[in-house]
Parts: C-alpha cells; sequence; structure tokens
C-alpha cells in the first residue's frame, strides 16, 4: 500500500465564498485566464499589454462589485446591530483555514472493508425458503425414454400433416389410412428405437430441393422428409412434454 499509494502532503486551496461575483465578472475572469495561457505561450509584447489591460480592469471591477456588495449589505442591516457585528467579525476577522487531513490510504481501505462486510451481514441474515430446496430435489430426471402404447401412436400418425416424400414407400395420407392395420408394426419399431437408442438409416434420409424465392431474393428449401421422421420425433417429444407436466405438479 506504501507502494502504491505513498503519504504525500497535498495543499487544500482555500476558497472563500464570493457572492459578489456576477456573471459578468465570472466572464471577464474567463477572458483573463485566457489571456494569461496565450502570453504564456507565445511571449509576445503585445499578448502582456493585451492581459495587463484585461488584468487592471477586472481588479476595479472585483474591487467596484465588492464595495456595492458590502455597501448594500450595511445600509440594510443598518438597524440589526446582530447582523452588523456579524459583518464586521467576518470582514475583520476572516475564519481559519481547516486543518490538514490525518487520513491515510489503509483508513479508506479499512472504511471500504468494513462497509463490505456489514453489507454481506444484511445478506446472510435473511431467512431462507426450505421449499426452494425441496422442490429442486423433487424434480424428476430424465434418464430414459419410456415405451409408448399403440394408441399414442395412432394419434400422432392421424394428426401429422400428410407430406409426402419421394423416398417414401408409400404416401403418407394412404399410412394414415391403413394405419390401423399397420399399428403393430410401426409401434413395435418406434419402442424399438425409444429403449435402444438407436433409429434406423432408413428415417435419417431426407430430399432437399432448393426453390428460387421471389420474395426472399434468395432460396428456400422444400424439404421433403419421409412420414416415418414426423411420427418418431413426436414420440420423444410427447415424452418430454409429459417429464414437464409431472414435474410441474411436484413443485405445486
Amino acid at each position: 500500500m506504501d507502494f502504491l499509494c505513498p503519504l504525500s502532503t497535498i495543499r487544500r486551496k482555500n476558497s472563500s465564498p464570493a457572492p459578489w461575483l456576477s456573471d459578468v465578472l465570472r466572464n471577464n475572469r474567463r477572458e483573463l485566464r485566457s489571456a494569461a495561457r496565450k502570453w504564456k505561450k507565445s511571449k509576445l509584447d503585445t499578448d502582456l499589454t493585451s492581459y495587463r489591460t484585461l488584468l487592471s480592469k477586472f481588479s476595479l471591477d472585483v474591487t467596484s462589485a465588492k464595495t456595492s456588495f458590502y455597501k448594500e449589505k450595511l445600509e440594510t442591516s443598518a438597524q440589526d446591530p446582530r447582523k452588523l457585528h456579524n459583518i464586521f467579525s467576518s470582514l475583520l476577522n476572516p475564519p481559519a483555514p481547516p486543518s490538514p487531513s490525518s487520513l491515510t490510504a489503509e483508513d479508506f481501505a479499512s472504511f471500504y472493508t468494513e462497509k463490505i462486510e456489514r453489507i454481506c451481514q444484511t445478506f446472510t441474515s435473511l431467512p431462507t425458503s426450505p421449499t426452494s430446496h425441496n422442490q429442486h430435489s423433487a424434480t424428476p430426471s430424465l434418464t430414459q425414454l419410456s415405451t409408448v402404447a399403440a394408441e399414442e401412436v395412432l394419434q400422432i400418425t392421424r394428426s401429422c400433416n400428410p407430406t409426402t416424400c419421394p423416398l417414401d414407400p408409400i404416401p403418407s395420407a394412404m399410412l394414415q389410412t391403413i394405419s390401423p392395420d399397420l399399428l403393430p408394426f410401426i409401434t413395435t419399431v418406434i419402442n424399438g428405437s425409444l429403449t435402444s437408442g438407436h433409429v434406423p438409416t432408413a428415417f435419417k434420409k431426407a430430399r432437399v430441393i432448393p426453390i428460387p424465392s421471389l420474395r426472399y431474393h434468395g432460396f428456400c428449401s422444400d424439404l421433403g422428409v419421409s412420414g416415418g421422421h414426423f411420427i418418431l420425433d413426436d414420440c420423444p417429444s410427447a415424452e418430454t412434454q409429459s417429464q414437464q407436466n409431472r414435474a410441474a405438479d411436484n413443485s405445486r
């Protein structure tokens, strides 16, 4: 700490209030400082003469403003001896400059460290809700997919959009029509994929035909996907939805 922030003495600038300083005087002071910077940079006699002229004018304006301010203040307080005494005391006995600060870098570090500790104690004292832990521990985890019933497979098959791909052995509309007769075979294939985690290679094939689109000034894909994809994809979706519903019921 001493290496990064060594102890050093800084002189504090004591600026007394100046109620007589008007906007005109502030503007003249800015011009005076600008002229001083210009002369220090150029070192020309013309700039020095301009700076001295502005300095003399500013000093006269400040003296006149102070005289007018205190004259008006004394006239308004002529009937109040206490105010007159305070005015003369402030003029004859100005307030002493404040004592230099004895604070070090360690004092600031200790102050903020204690403040952070007090804030942390307010958070640790808050009561914890016991229900949040129970809800988290009661949430079921999906480790494997369960098999689906034949009725669920039939419902998913009939609710799918009958889009047909040239890779399909039969059209999707015809598959939906004769699905009650093929239901045992379809259910066996889907349950075998769900329990083993293996999807047949025939279900992984698709045909993509790019078609120009004037709306998007590019290409959009007309996906021809086998009907078996939709049936097999919807079964895990239904299982996941049922898991979410059970988790919501356990958390209530």
